[in-house]
C-alpha cells in the first residue's frame, strides 16, 4: 500500500492513478494567450492520457462554469459509460498551479484514505479576499469521492438532486443547513471539522505574517473600490457572513454531504506571501493563496484568481495588472 508519493517514478505514479480510477479535471475556454496552458504543464506530465478531461469554458457561445459545470461532470460520473468508471476526480483550475506533485497527492491518499465527500481549500476565514461560508470549499483545487457518492445513493436520487438544484440555482443555503442539522452528528462533523481546521491555519498564519495577515489584506480592507477585489471584506476571526451562499456552486458540495453522509477534508491553504517580496507586481503580498501539506507546511498548489484578466494582449490597465502578476508566478514556477 501507498503511503507517500515521494518515492514514486512517474511511471509508478500514472499506473497507481490508472489502478485507482483517478481522473484529473479542469474547466477553461482555452482561449488564445490564457493561463490554461501554463497550468497543465505543471501537473500533466503525471497523468495518463486517458486520465484528463477538460469541461469547455464556453458553450453556446456562454460561459460554462462553476456550478454549471460540476453539474455536468458529476451526471457524467453517474451515467456516461466512460466516465462512470472513474472513482476520484481532482479538479484543478486553468490558473491554479502545481508547485509539488507528489505533495498534492500526499493530500490526495488522505482525502481517499478517510473516505471523505470533498475536499478543498474553506472559502471563509483562511484567505484574505475570501470571507463567506467556512463550512464550503472553494473548488479551484478540490478532490471529489464519485466512488462514495455512487455508492451511498441511487442514480435517480442523485440526478433528483441535480435536477432540483439545476431548476433552483438560487437555493438558499439556510435550506440545506436546516436539512442537514436534521442529522445533527453529521452536521456537527462538518462543521467540527470546519472549525478546527480554520484556527490551525490562524495559527499558521500568525507564524507568517506580521498581525497574523498578508499585505493585500490591507489593501482588501482600506481600499474597498480597488480594481482588483472591490467590495470584499477581508480575513477575519468573525463569522458574519457564514451562512451567505456566496457560491451556487456550494449547492452541490451541500448536495454531496447529504447523499454521502460524509464530511469535507479541509485541505491547509491561506495566502500566497514572501516576505522579501511583498508587493502586488510580484504578487507575493497575499492576492494568490497557496495549499499546503498539512504535515510538512510546504507548499504544493498556487492560485492566481483572476485568470479572466490574463491576456497577452492586455486592454486596460487592470488586465495589465493581472497579466503582470500572475506571469510572475508563472516564471516562479517553471510553468512556461
Amino acid at each position: 500500500m501507498i503511503t507517500t508519493f515521494k518515492n514514486l517514478t512517474t511511471e509508478e505514479t500514472k499506473d497507481w492513478l490508472t489502478e485507482n480510477n483517478v481522473l484529473f479535471v479542469t474547466n477553461t475556454p482555452a482561449m488564445p494567450g490564457s493561463v490554461f496552458v501554463s497550468s497543465m504543464r505543471t501537473y500533466i506530465d503525471y497523468i495518463p492520457i486517458h486520465n484528463f478531461h477538460i469541461i469547455p469554458g464556453i458553450a453556446n457561445s456562454k460561459p460554462f462554469y462553476g456550478l454549471d459545470a460540476y453539474l455536468d461532470l458529476i451526471g457524467k460520473c453517474i451515467s456516461d459509460s466512460h466516465f462512470k468508471k472513474f472513482d476520484y476526480v481532482i479538479y484543478i483550475d486553468e490558473d491554479a498551479f502545481i508547485t509539488d506533485f507528489n505533495l498534492m497527492m500526499d493530500d490526495f491518499l488522505r482525502f481517499k484514505d478517510g473516505n471523505y465527500c470533498l475536499a478543498g481549500p474553506q472559502d471563509g476565514l483562511v484567505i484574505c479576499h475570501r470571507n463567506h461560508q467556512h463550512m464550503m470549499i472553494n473548488t479551484f483545487i478540490s478532490f471529489w469521492n464519485m466512488k462514495l457518492l455512487r455508492e451511498s445513493a441511487t442514480p435517480n436520487d442523485i440526478k433528483n438532486m441535480l435536477n432540483a438544484i439545476n431548476g433552483n440555482k438560487r437555493t438558499p443555503f439556510e435550506n440545506f443547513d436546516n436539512i442537514l442539522k436534521q442529522n445533527s452528528s453529521l452536521y456537527y462533523a462538518v462543521k467540527n471539522s470546519a472549525d478546527e481546521n480554520a484556527e490551525l491555519v490562524k495559527a499558521f498564519r500568525n507564524s507568517l505574517f506580521t498581525n497574523g495577515e498578508s499585505e493585500y489584506c490591507k489593501t482588501v480592507r482600506n481600499d474597498l473600490s480597488n480594481p482588483v477585489e472591490p467590495h470584499q471584506t477581508p480575513y477575519t476571526t468573525s463569522y458574519g457572513k457564514e451562512v451567505i451562499n456566496y457560491e451556487p456552486y456550494y449547492l452541490v458540495e451541500q448536495m454531496m454531504i447529504l447523499l454521502t453522509k460524509r464530511p469535507i477534508y479541509y485541505m491547509f491553504a491561506t495566502d500566497y506571501y514572501n516576505p522579501n517580496l511583498s508587493d502586488d507586481e510580484t504578487d507575493n503580498s497575499g492576492l494568490s493563496s497557496a495549499v499546503y501539506d498539512r504535515d510538512t507546511k510546504e507548499m504544493y498548489c498556487v492560485h492566481t484568481w483572476f485568470s479572466r484578466g490574463y491576456s497577452k494582449w492586455p486592454r486596460n490597465k487592470v488586465m495589465l495588472h493581472h497579466t503582470q502578476r500572475i506571469n510572475k508566478v508563472i516564471l516562479a514556477h517553471g510553468a512556461v
